[in-house]
């Protein structure tokens, strides 16, 4: 395939990317790949292609990321911003103001739909490009230091109520689907860290898992009785020697990914008769809720959680009015 389809094919990627999936993106890519495939494409001009943005700066960038364990999917949300951005700032990375960066995220908003919260993202990661690019030289000033971040409306994250987990867990049909209820319930884990767990990793006799988290820090997760006994019971209807914990039901029963495991959980929330979408999430978030409405301090639950700092946690305090008003009520007593 030539340079200049190449070029065509990266820009058009790179103009759906902030609105499209990797799974869409992926079947536009084949799509343009195909259509292209019997033409030659010449540029106009007769001079040849220079590139004047900083493409090469966050090439850089983006293989720094991944040396540093960056995951996967959030790897592709960088590329996707960052190679936009090349393409709409046509600039040399010394030459970029905080009015480029400004018009490039309000762009995105006025023609493509983009809303606040997404459009924030979009600015958290130019602001660690720039921050890279400032730290190493590249830049002699930062034109992300000015640029505040962006405020929306945040919406509030309930948890699942006791009666809609335990129909989550009356809908399950299978061993599996309900050793995920329990799992997910027990540990309050990331589906990423679920999809990375073998069985070796459980340790029976101190009631805990061993997990990797982000950034590829290791922890412990504990389980209680009903996680316990719905895993006895799943590998115990299992007939393959796969080592990991959670496998399709197909052979040849690979490990189970995180779409996948979504799409469990939309099952049975949906079977259970709940109004709202169910997701890992927000089994992790009703997990940390109700380790803290039972009396588990911040700093504890944050370890649990596998947070940086306590800090981070604070949003289930924050998102529970029933916390605030029983503190309230302890207090005034």
């Amino acid at each position: 395939m030539s340079g200049t389809v190449n070029e065509i094919r990266d820009k058009v990627l790179a103009i759906l990317s902030v609105n499209f999936s990797a799974d869409q993106l992926a079947m536009v890519d084949s799509a343009v790949v195909e259509s292209l495939q019997d033409y030659k494409i010449e540029r106009e001009e007769t001079l040849p292609a220079v590139s004047i943005g900083p493409e090469r700066e966050v090439v850089e960038f983006l293989a720094r990321k991944k040396s540093k364990g960056l995951k996967e999917g959030t790897l592709v949300q960088y590329t996707h911003v960052l190679r936009a951005f090349c393409l709409c700032v046509r600039k040399p990375i010394h030459e970029i103001t905080e009015w480029d960066v400004i018009k490039f995220l309000d762009d995105y908003e006025r023609y493509r739909g983009v809303g606040k919260r997404r459009k924030d993202s979009m600015r958290v990661i130019l602001n660690g490009f720039f921050r890279y690019m400032a730290d190493s030289g590249r830049v002699s000033v930062n034109p992300m230091l000015t640029i505040e971040p962006i405020k929306y409306r945040k919406n509030v994250r309930n948890p699942l109520s006791g009666i809609e987990l335990e129909r989550l867990r009356r809908v399950c049909q299978t061993p599996k689907e309900r050793a995920l209820v329990d799992f997910f319930f027990a540990t309050g884990c990331r589906v990423s860290e679920v999809v990375g767990i073998r069985k070796d990793d459980i340790d029976y006799l101190n009631r805990r898992v061993k997990v990797t988290g982000k950034g590829d820090k290791e922890r412990y997760v504990f389980l209680n009785d009903a996680a316990i006994l719905s895993l006895d019971e799943y590998f115990k209807s299992r007939d393959d020697r796969r080592e990991a914990v959670f496998v399709s039901d197909r052979r040849p029963h690979q490990p189970l990914k995180k779409n996948a495991i979504e799409r469990i959980f939309r099952i049975l929330g949906e079977r259970a008769g709940i109004t709202r979408n169910v997701f890992p999430h927000l089994i992790r978030h009703t997990t940390a809720t109700y380790l803290y409405r039972h009396g588990m301090r911040l700093e504890v639950l944050s370890v649990v959680l596998g947070h940086d700092s306590p800090d981070t946690t604070k949003i289930y305090a924050k998102d529970d009015p029933a916390l605030v008003q029983n503190a309230y009520m302890m207090s005034a007593a």
